[in-house]
């Protein structure tokens, strides 16, 4: 009797060790947050090597700091990164003169975890820039299409204006106070090329 209850203890103890040994074999499959997004030009062609910083608040992306990762697009201008957080990544691409600063810098939504996430293609836009020269007597003010992008530039400086699109803009002059002589206002056009200085002086 004694012998058949030892036995029964046995063939339970063994069952369970059986039944351990099996769930410590069954393995979790790991799946990675994922994206997946093509980098291309306003006529859809591909930027094959070009950079991509990500960011995941907007403060790092305007500061620059923090960056989450430094990466390139591949050959058919696809980036495609993995084991990412699940967020809404704020993101600046570049390829020689041209970048997304003119069309978009943020996903349009958190990355979904773990799968492969897939947005629309990412436009990136040729850029220059402009360098007003104040060579007059007055303080002005300076804008460009009709926004403010210097309010008080002084007399005998210059400001840049950066992440211009190409292409023709109006630059407008507007002195800030009056003078016994008559100073300059007026407008300039401006011609911006892929990734040059524009200068433009004045009077």
């Amino acid at each position: 009797m004694k012998n058949t209850k030892m036995n029964r203890i046995l063939q339970l103890l063994l069952l369970s060790l059986i039944i351990c040994s099996f769930n410590a074999c069954i393995k979790t499959t790991y799946y990675p947050t994922e994206l997946k997004v093509r980098v291309e030009d306003a006529q859809g062609l591909p930027f094959s090597y070009a950079t991509v910083y990500l960011y995941e608040t907007k403060s790092d992306y305007l500061n620059n700091t923090n960056i989450v990762l430094k990466t390139t697009t591949d050959a058919n201008g696809y980036l495609y990164v993995t084991d990412l957080s699940p967020v809404a990544y704020y993101y600046y691409i570049e390829s020689e003169c041209y970048d997304n600063f003119n069309t978009s810098n943020r996903l349009p939504s958190a990355l979904l975890p773990n799968t492969l996430n897939v947005y629309d293609p990412i436009v990136l836009t040729s850029v220059g820039q402009i360098l007003v020269q104040n060579n007059a007597n007055y303080p002005y003010e300076i804008d460009l299409d009709g926004t403010v992008v210097c309010s008080n530039l002084p007399a005998g400086q210059n400001v840049t204006i950066h992440e211009v699109p190409t292409g023709r803009h109006s630059i407008s002059i507007y002195h800030l106070s009056n003078y016994d002589l008559f100073p300059y206002d007026g407008s300039i056009t401006a011609n911006v090329t892929c990734g040059a200085t524009t200068n433009v002086p004045f009077p």
